[in-house]
């Protein structure tokens, strides 16, 4: 091979090379990116969820606060009408 062709592809090779790590460099540097932009994402998401969880929690705890007072409040009310039944049937 001529002398000036194989120094044209030394360079050639070299500026290939030269051009992959920076291709490589920039997708590592891309990549790093990406992950850390997930990352954050899916620490928000979680947040999000826990908030979520707690909130549905405590209205799981409200509405059974709310169904003992109202289960409390109907047996006063059967007591109530079973008294006045009962009064009602002896004054007969």
């Amino acid at each position: 091979m001529d002398e000036d062709v194989k120094v044209l592809l030394e360079a050639m090779r070299q500026e290939n090379a030269a051009a992959h790590a920076e291709t490589r460099q920039h997708v590592d540097a891309t990549a790093a990116e990406t992950r850390h932009r997930v990352e954050m994402a899916a620490e928000n998401q979680r947040e999000a969820i826990q908030q979520v969880a707690e909130g549905i929690a405590m209205l799981a705890e409200r509405m059974d606060r709310r169904d003992a007072q109202f289960e409390q409040v109907t047996t006063d009310l059967d007591r109530r009408v079973t008294r006045l039944e009962v009064e009602s049937s002896s004054r007969r």
